[in-house]
């Protein structure tokens, strides 16, 4: 794989794929992590004289415009991280673009790409007229890279291709969670439903030592007659991890934020599926920290009750509190892990914390990212 950290790229038109897809709330951005995460790979690109156009994807436009998910205010934030420098939009439609249109600045965004349906359909006319105004493709977009679309995969057929600072460092960060360097490994898996993560924990259950069950899919580990327990089952069978069930939860009857819960025993929980597992109680968390003192390297993904809802966001508050004080190397894989984990301000505390959300998920499920193997 070519990546810009080893290449020199002077004085070139730059198309750069860049995942700017933020979670935003009546259009005010909730998280711009993942926009500060490529302004190292822009201002390297500027600084070495090349004209930059930057291409993103906001939401699931299904293929036309909506006003809603314009990628006019992340230009502006994108703007103030680069000291006010000009960001000039690039609207539909994308097969009437000129060279003109890329003569009055050094730094274009293309409006949302996935509002052009041909994106997602990995279409390679698309792909012929995206790069038809650069020298150079670069992707810096990691959290994308899962995708075979026309931005993110055809248009390397069109162009010289490399990979971004941001894509080499979560390559780089994730291939050390295999690595031989650390031998005592735990995984913390939350989420609601196990056939979501099965893949998940296989993958890991071969390279881990030890993997920590959080969230609603702890059901399918302690009820026999749950619609995923034979998943489950087949997991702890086949695992060569230790798989950690915590031994005490907050359940209550309804999944909703102001049910009434009490603390159970998950080795004597009924099988009643009427009763939903809504978070890990503290007095599990004697247990969990033994084996995060223990561990030299740890991963986290999902979170381990249902955050959102204030009475049981406590597990996972406790869980950030002792992985900021642990002597392990940490990681966090991406998506509303990493969201909490920026919500609380505790960035500084962990080893990595990645971008991806899906496009993690399926690296460490031990798939290939079609994004990835283009640059190859």
């Amino acid at each position: 794989m070519k990546t810009l950290s080893q290449s020199e790229i002077y004085d070139k038109n730059i198309f750069l794929r860049v995942d700017l897809n933020v979670p935003m709330t009546n259009g005010k951005i909730r998280d711009d992590s993942k926009i500060t995460s490529v302004i190292p790979t822009i201002k390297h690109l500027i600084k070495n004289n090349n004209k930059i156009i930057i291409c993103s994807h906001l939401g699931r436009p299904k293929g036309s415009y909506n006003k809603d998910l314009s990628l006019q205010p992340i230009a502006l934030r994108l703007s103030e991280f680069l000291e006010n420098i000009e960001i000039k939009m690039i609207n539909l439609p994308f097969d009437n673009l000129t060279t003109d249109q890329f003569k009055s600045s050094n730094i274009y965004m293309l409006e949302n790409i996935r509002f052009d349906n041909r994106e997602e359909l990995n279409s390679e006319v698309l792909s012929n007229e995206l790069s038809k105004f650069a020298d150079i493709y670069i992707n810096d977009a990691f959290a994308s890279s899962h995708r075979k679309h026309a931005s993110t995969y055809g248009i390397t057929k069109f162009l010289p291709s490399y990979a971004g600072f941001l894509i080499e460092k979560e390559i780089n960060a994730l291939n050390k969670l295999f690595s031989k360097k650390y031998s005592k490994k735990l995984a913390i898996v939350g989420g609601a439903k196990v056939s979501d993560k099965i893949q998940l924990i296989n993958n890991l259950s071969k390279k881990l030592d030890f993997i920590l069950i959080g969230g609603g899919m702890i059901s399918a580990f302690v009820q026999k007659n749950h619609p995923d327990h034979e998943f489950a089952q087949e997991i702890v069978i086949k695992s060569k991890a230790n798989i950690i069930i915590p031994d005490y939860v907050l359940a209550g009857n309804e999944f909703n934020e102001n049910t009434k819960y009490k603390i159970i025993n998950t080795k004597n929980i009924e099988d009643n599926l009427n009763i939903k597992i809504l978070d890990i109680a503290e007095k599990s968390f004697e247990k969990i920290s033994d084996y995060i003192s223990y561990s030299d390297m740890i991963i986290w993904n999902g979170p381990v009750g249902v955050f959102e809802w204030a009475n049981f966001s406590h597990g996972t508050l406790k869980l950030i509190e002792l992985l900021k004080n642990a002597k392990a190397q940490t990681f966090i894989g991406g998506g509303s892990t990493a969201e909490i984990i920026h919500k609380t301000s505790a960035e500084k505390f962990f080893t990595h914390i990645s971008t991806g959300g899906g496009a993690t998920l399926e690296f460490l499920e031990g798939k290939e990212l079609p994004g990835l193997t283009a640059l190859l």
